[in-house]
């Protein structure tokens, strides 16, 4: 499903704030720490094209300035991609603190509202660049069990659209969905996706 499908139909499920007038751009704030080793600058990172990548992402922060699909509370999109937003300033504070420094480069987008404290990440280093993983706080973050959920925020989009409110659970967790691998590098399963310009 394209993005401007996708953007259709959340505008029909209601529960996203739109933005009116719709803008034709919308600058990112400063930040994707154009300084960490390993993550694109913010000028390449967003201006490669083609929907299924960071396309989509620019498109949904174009149409909408945050609010909620189903379970899960959009964060800002705004505020998308600042340094405060990244995993580890989110759920540890710094990575001396059980962190680690790969994860400066993953940013939170969503969080879900029921259940367990989860939330929704998006790898910005070119070996997994779009790739969307599932993080939740354990203490130390370099445990790993992060799973990757999509390969893109389109995929991960058209997964939760389409799964809906009909299960308990989020739809990776279903006994059909195809194990992705580890979300961090250093996990057993870990698979990587070299860049695609």
């Amino acid at each position: 499903m394209s993005i401007s499908e996708l953007i259709e139909q959340l505008s029909k499920v209601g529960t996203l704030e739109k933005r009116s007038p719709l803008p034709e751009s919308l600058p990112y704030p400063e930040l994707l720490g154009r300084n960490l080793e390993g993550v694109l600058p913010e000028e390449l990172a967003f201006e490669i094209s083609g929907e299924d990548g960071p396309a989509a992402v620019r498109e949904f922060r174009r149409h909408f300035s945050g609010g909620r699909i189903f379970e899960w509370m959009i964060r800002e999109t705004d505020d998308w991609f600042r340094f405060e937003l990244n995993v580890n300033r989110v759920l540890v504070g710094h990575p001396d603190e059980g962190g680690d420094p790969y994860l400066n480069g993953v940013f939170i987008i969503a969080s879900r509202l029921t259940g367990a404290s989860s939330h929704i990440g998006i790898d910005l280093h070119p070996e997994r660049f779009g790739w969307i993983g599932q993080y939740w706080y354990q203490g130390n973050l370099n445990e790993g069990g992060y799973p990757v959920i999509a390969k893109s925020f389109a995929e991960w989009l058209e997964q939760v659209l389409e799964a809906g409110n009909q299960y308990k659970d989020p739809y990776w967790y279903m006994p059909d969905f195809p194990a992705l691998g580890s979300a961090l590098p250093w996990d057993d399963d870990y698979r990587e996706n070299r860049l695609r310009l």
